[in-house]
């Protein structure tokens, strides 16, 4: 087992989507399809000089996970790479989408999906006006565009998630972990 993320992982941070997060309460799960913003360890806000990246997801504070993970911070994420599993599974090849990203350099994607387990490390209310607050909204405003009037929402939450473990599944079945 390795102690830093491996190149493949961030490369899949830093261009998939969507996650899926799994949040546990009461012996009773719930999954959830995010978007989010990676955070390196140079982007965080107080502590630049750290080795830990985080995950940063906005939710509304009336949901199921937020519930979820006020009481369990602990959480389980999926990051999977769709493009080439979409692309190599013969899937319609109808829309603009993708074909974009049937375009797009294939060397530069990876195939693999992995898990990661966090933790809510930080929670920032949407409603506040701090100096982090305003960072991190404007980092994940930046990431997600399209989720900006979400993100203004009155009743919102930014969460940010420390990685702490992955397994990582390639495209033959090698499993590793850092």
């Amino acid at each position: 087992m390795t102690t830093e993320i491996p190149s493949s992982v961030l490369h899949l941070l830093q261009n998939a989507n969507f996650i899926h997060l799994g949040t546990c309460l009461n012996n009773v799960p719930h999954v959830s399809l995010m978007n989010y913003t990676l955070i390196s360890p140079e982007q965080k806000y107080h502590d630049k000089t750290g080795k830990n990246h985080y995950l940063l997801i906005s939710t509304p504070k009336d949901t199921q996970k937020y519930h979820n993970l006020s009481q369990n911070p602990q959480c389980s994420i999926l990051v999977h790479d769709w493009t080439t599993s979409t692309k190599a599974s013969g899937v319609s090849r109808h829309g603009q989408l993708l074909r974009l990203l049937e375009d797009l350099n294939q060397s530069e994607l990876c195939e693999l999906s992995c898990n990661l387990t966090g933790y809510v490390e930080q929670v920032f209310d949407e409603d506040e006006d701090s100096d982090e607050t305003k960072y991190y909204r404007d980092l994940h405003i930046k990431s997600n565009p399209d989720a900006k009037p979400f993100l203004e929402n009155k009743g919102a939450a930014l969460l940010l998630i420390k990685i702490e473990l992955s397994k990582v599944v390639d495209s033959n079945f090698n499993i590793s972990k850092y």
